[in-house]
């Protein structure tokens, strides 16, 4: 989908060359590379695989490997594959977003749905383990009792948040509040409202 000037934001973007500098200015990511305006309004364009990580406004992408993307007629597995951090700490909640091909993006941090396109991936990370794991959810509520185990597995050191899993209290919609809650032994204070949403 082609990109006009007005689509470059500020952010930052640490490069796999010399990844202890952190680099500012307006980008833009792009199916092939990350685009930086640089002086006398030149672009520069930089191969995803020359990009360690980057920041667009508050939103940080890492790489990310060892889960399945599905493509168009088969799958693949995830190498060096750009996710969006949502949260980090002990626990590292991962959402990887299928490239729109039709349909429309759900609001307030809902999954794209549509009949062409596909939900986003969550992931959970524990530390010092080797790659993420996909957590199952139903595009119907953003939950179901696979969502509620696989979540449960991750936070069991937590009887709290384990209690509102069992409860059904937690959903995609607010599972970044909920391990935002866990990494930070904090109590989780967001429920959601009525339909499956999270209250802001």
């Amino acid at each position: 989908m082609a990109q006009s000037e007005s689509d470059f934001q500020a952010g930052s973007y640490v490069l796999e060359k010399d990844i202890a500098v952190r680099h500012a200015g307006l980008i833009r990511a792009r199916n092939k590379n990350l685009r930086v305006k640089a002086e006398q309004e030149k672009t520069v364009a930089y191969p995803w695989a020359e990009v360690h990580s980057y920041r667009i406004g508050m939103a940080r992408y890492i790489k990310a490997s060892g889960f399945t993307i599905q493509t168009n007629f088969s799958t693949r597995q995830a190498a060096d594959d750009f996710v969006q951090l949502l949260d980090s700490g002990a626990l590292s909640l991962l959402r990887y977003e299928y490239a729109p091909t039709g349909g429309y993006v759900g609001i307030n941090g809902a999954p794209s749905l549509g009949p062409s396109s596909r939900p986003d991936l969550y992931l959970l990370h524990r530390v010092g383990e080797a790659t993420p794991i996909e957590i199952p959810y139903s595009v119907l509520d953003g939950s179901g009792k696979k969502f509620r185990e696989a979540v449960a597995f991750y936070v069991a050191g937590r009887p709290d948040l384990v209690k509102l899993l069992a409860a059904k209290k937690i959903t995609i919609y607010n599972l970044e509040t909920f391990i935002h809650a866990f990494n930070t032994h904090e109590p989780f204070l967001n429920y959601p409202m009525e339909g499956g949403q999270s209250n802001p």
